[in-house]
């Protein structure tokens, strides 16, 4: 076998231990769990439910004017918006790899687990960017807040 074959074929092993690590630790965390999600998921789903939450509160305070909205209050009503679509959007997806057992036992539970688990590696991705997005929506409406205020 040449070097370069070689160094495919331990690449393409790494790759698949790495993967299988990432779904076995995965689902030994979702099993244990009482929620049916990881920690990381947790406290996602929270996070996205009190901005949500906070985005709609903010936008039920503006006041609804005769004269509309211009300015930092736009810009405030727009990424309030934004907020609670982004939050429901990565709670939609993080319900989505909940772990759900048909049955009792002790194997249909890690059945259920281990399906959780490689759905959340797969959308790890996917979720991160909805992270991602949610925390600069999230920076961009403290920026708006202090221009109203100011």
């Amino acid at each position: 076998m040449d070097p370069v074959s070689a160094f495919q074929l331990a690449a393409a092993v790494i790759g698949v231990v790495d993967f299988g690590a990432r779904v076995l630790s995965e689902t030994r965390e979702i099993y244990q769990s009482a929620s049916g999600h990881t920690a990381r998921d947790v406290e996602l789903s929270t996070l996205a439910q009190e901005l949500s939450g906070l985005g709609a509160q903010l936008q039920s305070r503006i006041p609804d004017g005769t004269t509309p909205p211009v300015g930092a209050e736009a810009t405030l009503i727009e990424l309030s918006q934004r907020c609670v679509d982004a939050s429901d959007r990565l709670n939609k997806a993080i319900c989505d790899l909940r772990s759900n057992t048909s049955g009792t036992g002790k194997i249909s539970t890690a059945a259920g687990s281990f399906a959780s688990a490689l759905k959340s590696v797969w959308k790890g991705s996917e979720i991160e960017s909805l992270r991602e997005s949610l925390a600069e929506i999230r920076s961009q409406m403290t920026l708006a807040i202090l221009v109203c205020v100011l």
